[in-house]
């Protein structure tokens, strides 16, 4: 039997260019709740992800994948051309599924209570 978690769900915040709007979204933010699943759109560089989760979520465990506008502002890519693997395995170290409290999930899964999991994987064409 699944125990009791509470889950609050975020999708494309868009920090970039809807900071004055997420201040108003969050300004009573309500902080009951275990886990944040963050889909996509957050940010092009991993420091204002970063940035972002310590502002809004600062004492919860974040689990997020990237949007297809994450990696067109990639702060690795070349001329618009990400080399998205490359992407992948420096957000794995920055952000680990294995240690802190903000994990990127890329093709991979975690199980967040004794069989319930969630499955993290960006589909970009």
């Amino acid at each position: 039997m699944l125990q009791k978690l509470r889950i609050k769900i975020l999708s494309d915040p868009h920090i970039d260019i809807n900071k004055d709007y997420l201040k108003d979204i969050f300004r009573n933010n309500n902080q009951n709740f275990d886990v944040a699943l963050v889909a996509g759109d957050i940010a092009g560089h991993p420091d204002d992800i970063k940035t972002f989760f310590k502002t809004y979520f600062p004492d919860k465990v974040v689990y997020f994948i990237r949007g297809n506008h994450d990696w067109v502002y990639y702060p690795w890519n070349d001329k618009q051309q990400a080399n998205i693997n490359y992407g992948i395995k420096q957000l794995k170290k920055i952000f680990p599924k294995t240690r802190g409290k903000y994990h990127m999930l890329e093709d991979d899964y975690v199980e967040l209570a004794p069989g319930l999991f969630l499955i993290g994987s960006t589909f970009y064409t």
